[in-house]
């Protein structure tokens, strides 16, 4: 029986890592190998980073780890340019290592933060570490573990992430892909809420799944939590990443900081924008350490304003406000009283079918009336709303709307539904 691909490039990263062992062994510095051997600086100095974990390995190469050195190093004043030289790896590699050292001490000695400071200090490490998209991070993960360039992704239909292009080839919508085709390739697309058309597309090659864990374009359907917790599963049985987009359902606006934590269900990727800057533009994802330790080291990837002084102060002022008004908590505290008045709209018109939604984030499923008309109308009232898939009328409203707001919102919306 043939070797499968993944049995290969298992085999040739054990051939790979046995000759940077040896070559490390013989006293060679990262630099000096990645020279003669034609590998990337990035791919001998993980090789080395691992080899460092082999009991009595330091003792055999007659030195310190490699990583150890460079944090005594810093210790002893040395600057970055200078470790970087003297063992012979990259400037991004050598401060890769003393800022992961320093961030540590650093972690260390911090008085307890709350859930908000971690979420933000996360948000803007990741923001700074400047422009790798979550499609990014997947591929080089995948990359990084099997030596080849064939990690496939699994999507969502009818999900929505943005009209980038990266994005927009995981965007489960033919209509706004064509105009803009051809796609980035290695995508495949399940059913949401559907474990078994999930399981069914991971082969070997799966590198992520990507989802968001309120579909909000696709028609504002919340993933179930046996399937959101079955796709974590799978996830951790073949070391496969789980990416969430919390760009719409995240920041508070689902009742909890992000919708995800309602499941009991963390990501090894998770992407934030929009509520995160509260209309100043902004974009982050967060990383656990998992994934960032086999993923990302700096000058993998950039962006001109990537971090940048404004949006980081921003996105500062977004968290300290989130804890000083307590914004969640009222979210919870005023969402049950929006779904019992769109509750009582179902109960009303008949060609309102249903409700759908989490928290601040609702749908009304209309039949037989045209969505687009009922948009119209509202904004003509004062009420701004918008649709969602073909005949959803969504509802997003400010995180700190009051009950006599939901009383006026819902007198304008019934004017625009008669």
């Amino acid at each position: 029986m043939a070797a499968s691909k993944k049995d290969v490039a298992k085999q040739q990263v054990k051939e790979d890592r046995e000759k940077v062992r040896e070559m490390y062994l013989s006293g060679k510095t990262v630099k000096e190998i990645a020279k003669e051997t034609y590998f990337s600086s990035s791919y001998c100095y993980a090789m080395v980073r691992d080899l460092a974990k082999e009991k009595n390995f330091a003792k055999k190469a007659k030195r310190a780890p490699l990583d150890e050195a460079m944090i005594q190093d810093a210790k002893a004043g040395m600057t970055v340019a200078e470790i970087a030289k003297k063992h012979g790896v990259t400037y991004q590699q050598c401060y890769y290592t003393v800022s992961e050292y320093a961030q540590a001490t650093i972690k260390k000695n911090k008085k307890k933060q709350s859930a908000a400071t971690k979420v933000r200090n996360a948000a803007m490490l990741e923001d700074a570490k400047a422009g790798m998209t979550d499609k990014e991070i997947a591929k080089k993960y995948f990359y990084d573990r099997h030596h080849t360039n064939c990690g496939e992704i699994i999507a969502m239909k009818k999900s929505f992430h943005g009209r980038s292009m990266g994005a927009l080839s995981l965007t489960g919508k033919e209509a706004y892909q064509t105009p803009f085709g051809p796609m980035i390739t290695h995508i495949r697309f399940a059913e949401f809420n559907n474990l078994d058309s999930v399981r069914s597309l991971i082969t070997e090659n799966t590198c992520a799944i990507c989802l968001e864990t309120v579909q909000g374009e696709g028609g504002i359907y919340p993933a179930e939590p046996e399937f959101l917790q079955g796709v974590r599963k799978l996830c951790d049985e073949h070391d496969i990443l789980l990416i969430l987009d919390e760009i719409q359902c995240g920041m508070g606006r689902t009742g909890n900081m992000f919708a995800c934590q309602a499941y009991g269900v963390q990501p090894d990727v998770m992407t934030c924008a929009k509520a995160l800057g509260c209309g100043v533009p902004v974009g982050a994802f967060v990383l656990n350490e998992k994934t960032a330790n086999a993923s990302l080291v700096p000058g993998d990837h950039g962006t001109t304003y990537g971090g940048n002084p404004l949006a980081c102060a921003a996105v500062s002022k977004v968290f300290d406000l989130f804890e000083s008004e307590k914004i969640v908590e009222h979210v919870n505290k005023v969402a049950p009283y929006l779904e019992k008045k769109l509750d009582q709209l179902v109960e009303k018109y008949d060609f309102i079918t249903t409700r759908r939604g989490k928290g601040l984030m609702q749908g009304l499923v209309l039949e037989g009336k045209p969505v687009g008309e009922v948009v119209t109308k509202a904004i003509e009232n004062g009420l701004l709303v918008i649709s969602a898939g073909t005949n959803v009328l969504r509802m997003v409203p400010p995180l700190v709307i009051t009950e006599a707001d939901v009383d006026e919102m819902i007198e304008k919306l019934e004017k625009a539904l008669v």
